[in-house]
């Protein structure tokens, strides 16, 4: 590769001017099985990888293959802990070439009548408390099979201006459970007396990247009787069995990474923000 063929120094901006296309597009035709060819030169690397093994007293060497030993330790020449290792586990996640995917979903959501708050968690309840009526969201897969019944509660909102690029953000904190019930003691207890907020259909790409999953969404709110609305969302999620395990490595007084794990996200959420184009003017 000669220099002028070298991107990696190119911002996400210049990479999308460069190739036409924005990164997540990019990446997604990366994971085609026919791209392929373009990286077999990446792909004999990481199909051979030599590492070093503990046997007894001594170290051996191996060569694995980490399309299929996905974890391995990473050290640096001086053997000390890679950058890229994972602060939590001790190790690297290699990603899969199957590291996005492509659903369509329907949410709809549903009061919770105050005979079946009980069943809810108590730290669930607590939050709840003086607010509105609790809801549940049932989500399905096009073909009609629930995927999720979740009860959500939220914690805490941060709006965040970024007036140089044409989006603005918003952190959400929230607790979620799993409904432990059929959906139609939810679906038949619905207040007859409040109306049903509007089903939300949804064709979402979805990619990992590190702890975060980022979602690119097209959403098509349906009521009947009315005319349907369209929206795009661009969401940017943490893994959170990551942040509990940091949160106990904290109580138990062990190092932590939360502030590198939070720059991260936020990081991911910048880096969306300015793929964005300007909305056009008139």
């Amino acid at each position: 590769m000669t220099n002028d063929d070298d991107d990696k120094n190119q911002t996400l901006l210049q990479l999308r001017e460069t190739y036409g296309a924005s990164v997540a597009t990019q990446l997604a035709r990366i994971v085609h099985d026919q791209n392929q060819q373009e990286h077999h030169r990446l792909l004999s690397f990481i199909t051979s990888l030599e590492c070093l093994q503990p046997k007894g007293l001594r170290l051996i060497r191996k060569s694995i293959n980490c399309l299929l030993e996905r974890q391995y330790v990473a050290l640096s020449y001086n053997w000390l802990a890679s950058e890229n290792e994972s602060p939590a586990s001790g190790r690297y996640q290699v990603p899969g070439w199957d590291g996005y995917t492509r659903r369509k979903e329907i949410d709809s959501s549903y009061d919770l009548p105050p005979d079946l708050h009980p069943r809810l968690p108590f730290a669930l309840r607590k939050l709840l408390e003086g607010s509105k009526l609790p809801r549940v969201r049932i989500s399905r897969d096009d073909k009609g099979n629930v995927l999720a019944k979740i009860a959500k509660a939220r914690l805490a909102d941060w709006q965040i201006w970024m007036p140089n690029t044409p989006l603005d953000a918003r952190i959400s904190v929230n607790l979620e459970w799993e409904w432990d019930g059929p959906v139609e003691e939810i679906e038949a207890n619905h207040l007859p007396n409040r109306d049903k907020a509007p089903n939300r259909n949804k064709n979402r790409l979805s990619y990992t990247h590190g702890f975060y999953q980022v979602d690119l969404t097209q959403v098509t709110y349906t009521t009947p009787g009315r005319a349907s609305a369209k929206e795009h969302e661009i969401e940017v999620e943490f893994d959170g069995n990551i942040l509990v395990e940091h949160g106990r490595r904290e109580m138990a007084k062990q190092p932590i990474r939360y502030i590198d794990l939070i720059d991260g996200l936020l990081d991911s959420v910048r880096a969306l923000a300015r793929q964005c184009p300007h909305p056009h003017s008139g």
